[in-house]
C-alpha cells in the first residue's frame, strides 16, 4: 500500500468549510489523510482530524494575529503534513511562520480578493501591504498559487514575482448539479421571483440592488437571503438595513439552512448578484444548478459564470440603473427564463462539475 499524503486545509471558519469545501475534502479523504484547521466555535465537533484555531477573520490586532500564527505553527508541527492548503488571505497571513519551519508543500487558494483589494481605506491599504509581503515570502518558498479566475491572477501577479509554473487556475471547489432541485416553470404566478444570496455588504452591491428594487416597485418579488456578518467592516447597518427590511416587495431571510436555500432556489426565477468583485460566487453556481438564469456584474469572478445573453445578463458594476434594466428584461420577456436556465445547467456541467474540479486538485498534489 502506498504512503498516504497527509494534507492540512486551513480555513477561516467551519461554516465556510461546510458550505464550500466539504465535498472536496471528503473526496480527497478517500486516498489521503485530511486534516482541517478552522474556527469551530458554535459547532460540536467529534473528529480527531478537525482542529480548532481562533483565526479572527477580520482582526488586525498584531498581538492576536501573532498568537494565532504561533498556535497554527504548533498544530502544523504536531500533524507533520506533506501538503498544506491555506484558503483565503487571513489563513495565508497566519501561515507564514508555520511555512518557514515546515517542509510540506504549500498551496495558497484565493477564494476572492475581497475588501482589502476593492477598498482604499487606511485599514485596507495596511492589509494589502501585509498580504503582499506574505505572498512574496510564499513565492520564495516555491509555493503553489491557486486562483479561481484569471483576473485575480493578473492583479496579484502584476509585478511578475510568481513563476508561471507555480500558478494554477481552478474554477471553484466543484459542485454536483444533482444535489439541487430544478426550477419549475412558474407560468401560474403573476410576478417573477428574483433571489439574492450573500452577505449584506456594500461590495456585494446591496445598496445598488436596494435602489433598483425600489425603482422596479411591485412589478416583481425579491428574496434576499443573508447570514449575519456583523464582524465584516463592509456590512450595511442602520438606516440602510431598516430600509431593506421595510420594502414591501422584499422577503429578507437571515437564518436558514443550506438545504432550505436549495429549496428556495427551485421556487425562484432569476438569481441576482451585483457584486463589485468575486473569486467565484458559490451562490451563483448553486442557482445555476437549479436552472436559474443570472444577473451578475461584469467583474472578475462573476463573468466566469455567465455568457452574456445566453444564461443571463451581465450588468455594469455599481449601477442601480443597470440592475433595474436587466430585471425589466425578464419581467417583459419571461419566456426567456426557461432556455437561459437550461444554459446555466449546461455551463455547470462543462466547467464547474465536482468531478472536473476534484481531478484538478488531485493533479497538483
Amino acid at each position: 500500500m502506498k504512503n498516504q499524503n497527509k494534507i492540512i486545509f486551513v480555513i477561516n471558519n467551519y461554516e465556510f468549510y461546510l458550505t464550500h469545501r466539504f465535498n472536496l475534502l471528503k473526496h480527497l479523504a478517500q486516498e489521503n489523510d485530511i486534516h482541517l484547521i478552522t474556527n469551530t466555535n458554535g459547532f460540536k465537533i467529534d473528529s480527531k482530524n478537525i482542529h480548532h484555531l481562533d483565526i479572527g477573520r477580520k482582526s488586525m490586532n498584531i498581538f492576536k494575529n501573532l498568537k494565532a500564527s504561533l498556535e497554527l505553527n504548533s498544530l502544523v508541527k504536531r500533524i507533520d503534513p506533506t501538503h498544506i492548503f491555506f484558503i483565503s488571505f487571513k489563513p495565508i497571513a497566519l501561515g507564514v511562520i508555520p511555512s518557514l519551519f515546515s517542509k510540506a508543500k504549500k498551496y495558497l487558494i484565493f477564494s476572492g480578493l475581497g475588501y482589502s483589494f476593492i477598498n482604499n481605506s487606511f485599514k485596507a491599504r495596511i492589509a494589502r501591504i501585509a498580504i503582499n509581503i506574505a505572498l512574496r515570502i510564499f513565492s520564495i518558498l516555491d509555493s503553489k498559487f491557486i486562483f479561481q479566475n484569471p483576473d485575480d491572477k493578473k492583479l496579484i501577479n502584476k509585478s511578475g514575482f510568481i513563476q508561471e509554473k507555480n500558478i494554477e487556475i481552478i474554477y471553484g471547489n466543484g459542485i454536483d448539479q444533482n444535489d439541487f432541485k430544478m426550477r419549475k416553470d412558474n407560468n401560474f404566478r403573476d410576478k417573477l421571483k428574483f433571489i439574492f444570496v450573500g452577505r449584506l455588504l456594500k461590495d456585494k452591491g446591496i445598496n445598488e440592488l436596494c435602489a433598483a428594487i425600489q425603482s422596479v416597485g411591485n412589478k416583481a418579488e425579491f428574496t434576499i437571503i443573508s447570514p449575519d456578518d456583523k464582524e465584516n467592516i463592509a456590512s450595511i447597518k442602520g438606516n440602510a438595513f431598516e430600509n431593506l427590511k421595510n420594502m414591501d416587495s422584499v422577503q429578507l431571510i437571515n437564518k436558514v439552512s443550506h438545504e432550505e436555500i436549495k429549496n428556495i432556489y427551485s421556487k425562484s426565477d432569476v438569481f441576482i448578484l451585483p457584486s463589485y468583485r468575486e473569486g467565484l460566487p458559490r451562490s451563483a453556481l448553486e442557482a445555476m444548478c437549479a436552472g436559474l438564469p443570472l444577473i451578475l456584474s461584469d467583474v472578475p469572478g462573476c463573468r466566469e459564470c455567465l455568457i452574456n445573453g445566453v444564461n443571463g445578463f451581465l450588468i455594469e458594476s455599481k449601477s442601480s440603473e443597470s440592475i433595474e434594466k436587466a430585471i425589466n428584461k425578464f419581467i417583459e420577456k419571461p419566456e426567456i427564463i426557461k432556455k437561459m436556465g437550461e444554459e446555466s445547467v449546461n455551463l455547470i456541467r462543462k466547467k464547474f462539475s465536482d468531478q472536473k474540479i476534484f481531478n484538478n486538485y488531485e493533479g497538483i498534489l
